[in-house]
């Protein structure tokens, strides 16, 4: 019985592989105003830790503050951004498109490679 209760209380224990996948299936997501607003009203008193806090500070930075390098494979003329987002505007495409291509090393519009500066 308490699996059920459980289960109604969204309790449920997910692994890392799953959270995953989950979470490739949500990247790029748009959401609406209204879905918006009733994901604040659900999260509204809820307090985060410090150690979660710390967690997501980190986890943004290290979003917005990766540089890339992006090569046009047919041409070879190498471009340096400063951000993700940069790079995805002079390409066409959104930040998450290029966030998947690094993360992947496939190439992006069939045309441009991604990579992290070093």
């Amino acid at each position: 019985m308490q699996k059920f209760w459980n289960f109604l209380k969204n309790e449920r224990k997910v692994n890392d592989e799953t959270r995953k996948n989950l979470s490739l299936a949500a990247t790029g997501r748009v959401l609406t105003e209204q879905d918006k607003n009733k994901i604040s009203k659900a999260r509204l008193g809820i307090k985060l830790s410090n150690e979660t806090r710390a967690k997501i500070s980190s986890s943004i930075s290290s979003i917005i503050g990766i540089s890339v390098v992006v090569k046009n494979i047919e041409t070879n003329v190498e471009k340096e951004y400063k951000t993700l987002t940069e790079a995805a505007k002079d390409i066409g495409v959104s930040r998450t498109a290029v966030k998947k291509a690094l993360d992947s090393g496939k190439i992006l519009k069939n045309l441009y490679y991604v990579a992290t500066k070093n």
